[in-house]
């Protein structure tokens, strides 16, 4: 009698403390923003030294979430989030959330250049596995901003990333005709975080 009694004792005290743990949890959304710079690709380069027009590979610029003032504002760091969500209702498309946003920003009008877009994030310093987050043909595609109401990565590998704190985006392409100028892409994620606060 007296084992179950102090057995169902630290039970409620364990409880007590996960909910004084949780209260202190401290949400914010976190919005991305991070440069992917596309290099030109002549006439002679595309037909001559891409076989079949194969995919082009392209890495961005090494980015650290710590960077971003929401962390120092939220008193927080990325090692100390313990939850994250892909989403943000702040903007939808269709009634869905937009977690991803891939727009151009110089040296060309729409996307009319590609064939398709396949979007990684990527370790920078090879902490996590890459991951894919977009693929998107453009049989059409007229506009300079595409927006994605889902990534294909799972909350639990943004968690881990973030964590993680250093990445970096992959970006495979295929080009429908050549590029005469470089062409700069902003990616943005949104993300809506729990996070302990750091004394």
């Amino acid at each position: 009698m007296k084992v179950k009694f102090l057995f169902y004792a630290a039970l409620v005290l364990f409880m007590v403390a996960s909910c004084k743990r949780l209260d202190k949890l401290i949400s914010f959304t976190l919005e991305t923003n991070d440069r992917m710079v596309l290099p030109i690709v002549s006439d002679t380069v595309l037909y001559d030294s891409i076989p079949d027009n194969d995919v082009i590979s392209v890495f961005s610029a090494d980015y650290t979430f710590s960077d971003y003032e929401k962390f120092e504002t939220n008193k927080c760091t990325p090692q100390s989030v313990e939850d994250v969500e892909k989403w943000n209702t702040a903007e939808t498309q269709n009634g869905s959330p937009i977690t991803m946003t891939v727009e151009i920003d110089s040296g060309a009008n729409s996307f009319s250049f590609m064939r398709n877009l396949r979007v990684f994030l990527v370790s920078s310093n090879g902490l996590y596995q890459e991951r894919e987050l977009i693929s998107e043909d453009f049989p059409d595609q007229v506009s300079n901003r595409i927006v994605f109401s889902d990534m294909l990565a799972e909350n639990d590998f943004f968690l881990q990333a973030i964590q993680k704190d250093g990445y970096k985006f992959r970006t495979e392409y295929k080009l429908i005709s050549a590029m005469p100028d470089t062409v700069k892409l902003n990616y943005t994620m949104k993300f809506r975080i729990k996070a302990m606060p750091v004394d």
